[in-house]
């Protein structure tokens, strides 16, 4: 009997030991539970873009020395731009300050002195960072402000009541990069020679290509993180617009390295709440349509773009359903 009771004792717990491990069994040996759907997730979705822009330049303009004398200072490279505010160019030992004003300076200025060019010159100056005022006279304060624009440019010993032309180099922009240098150091050089040429103004620019299959609306072009208009055909028409693309980094740099395109990006202009579904989940695609299915329920959506194995779609007729199937029966039409 003892023997009996051993030899059943021995047997329950093996079987308890059974059951126990069963339930210990490792994750990886049960059998697995098909997952059937997937969840639908919202996003923002601007269907960016990178496109290739092409620059048309007008003629080459030419910077000229507002008068006689010997080259003393040249400060003239390709990859050293002409600034407003600073100075390139010494004639006799003096520097000569660049100027970006709308209107060249085609006199000397002097306190009381009134016209385009001062206003011109105030807006540089404020441009610039001065705390002159936008409009006026021009008085001793602006005056000063001047002298010290020229102090910075490296001569410490202006002191002029007056703002004299023949020491003011124009530029057509605040910078700008040198296609040439016609000027050199221990040269005489005459009023109104060339000193160096710039590349021409933008003209125009258009993407090179659309990009294929972009979401339908309006669009804009971001350059260095700024807003450009663009029509339909992926032109820049607006005189503004061109003008600021002209002063981007990406544009200055581009002109510099004798390029005549840039990159940006191509957006829409208002940025599109899509829904996101694996690629797996679609079903009966016909170019920007397709269906897919909740629950068994076929659903009619619009393909707005796709990155990284995730499709953007739109539901045509309803509300996102939160979870679309991963094996749908495409033999169920949604339209």
């Amino acid at each position: 009997m003892a023997a009996l009771a051993l030899v059943t004792a021995a047997a329950l717990g093996a079987a308890v030991t059974g059951l126990l491990l069963a339930d210990a069994a490792p994750t990886a040996l049960r059998e697995p539970v098909p997952v059937t759907s997937a969840p639908v997730t919202q996003r923002s979705f601007d269907d960016a873009r990178t496109v290739e822009l092409a620059l048309t330049l007008g003629a080459d303009v030419s910077l000229t020395a507002p008068a006689s004398g010997r080259v003393t200072a040249l400060t003239c490279r390709p990859d050293t731009p002409f600034s407003s505010g600073g100075s390139n160019l010494s004639i006799n030992g003096a520097p000569l300050l660049n100027l970006a004003t709308a209107v060249p300076l085609w006199r000397s200025l002097g306190v009381g002195d009134e016209g385009a060019d001062v206003l011109a010159l105030r807006e540089e100056l404020i441009r610039l960072g001065s705390n002159v005022a936008p409009e006026g006279a021009l008085d001793a304060a602006t005056m000063s402000v001047a002298a010290g624009l020229f102090h910075k440019a490296g001569d410490g010993e202006f002191r002029g009541s007056t703002l004299p032309v023949e020491r003011v180099l124009w530029l057509p922009k605040p910078e700008t990069s040198i296609t040439a240098c016609l000027a050199a150091v221990g040269a005489r050089i005459s009023e109104g020679a060339v000193v160096a040429s710039l590349p021409g103004g933008l003209t125009a620019a258009q993407l090179v290509r659309l990009p294929d299959r972009a979401a339908p609306g309006e669009r804009v072009l971001v350059i260095d993180g700024e807003p450009f208009p663009v029509d339909g055909e992926g032109r820049v028409t607006d005189p503004g617009a061109l003008a600021r693309i002209s002063s981007m980094p990406s544009y200055l740099q581009a002109t510099r390295n004798a390029m005549t395109a840039i990159t940006g990006s191509y957006v829409l202009s208002e940025p599109v709440k899509a829904s996101v579904v694996p690629p797996g989940a679609l079903y009966a695609i016909d170019k920007a349509t397709a269906c897919v299915a909740a629950d068994g329920e076929p659903l009619a959506v619009t393909l707005i773009g796709s990155e990284l194995g995730r499709s953007f779609v739109t539901f045509d007729a309803r509300e996102p359903p939160k979870n679309v199937d991963l094996a749908p029966d495409q033999t169920r039409p949604c339209r």
